[in-house]
């Protein structure tokens, strides 16, 4: 029997700023890098295992924290990772050092 995931969507501010490494930016066109965040900002998590993904929907229910992303795409042979820390707090919203999405790839972590 499979846990059933309930995460709410969580406004896009809560994400903060969204950066990407030049690796990415050069080998990524930004049509696929802007489908992925859609995802993630979706709570589609991609190939994550089931565990993170739980993980994952219990920091977004909390608004508070880091969550992962994990996706493979044709054509690229590494696997894209978008990474963000969350927060509630709209101040800290606006901080780069507490909130913030970063998109790389696997090897860049």
């Amino acid at each position: 029997m499979t846990d059933t995931i309930t995460t709410q969507v969580l406004p896009r501010k809560c994400f903060g700023t969204v950066l990407t490494t030049p690796t990415v930016a050069a080998e990524v066109p930004p049509s696929v890098i802007m489908r992925l965040l859609d995802r993630h900002f979706t709570n589609d998590w991609g190939d994550l295992p089931h565990g993170d993904e739980l993980i994952n929907s219990e920091t977004v229910n909390d608004c508070e924290g880091r969550v992962m992303s994990s996706y493979s795409w044709p054509g690229l042979d590494q696997k894209i990772w978008i990474i963000s820390y969350l927060q509630s707090d709209p101040e800290l919203q606006q901080d780069q050092e507490c909130c913030n999405t970063t998109v790389l790839f696997a090897s860049e972590y």
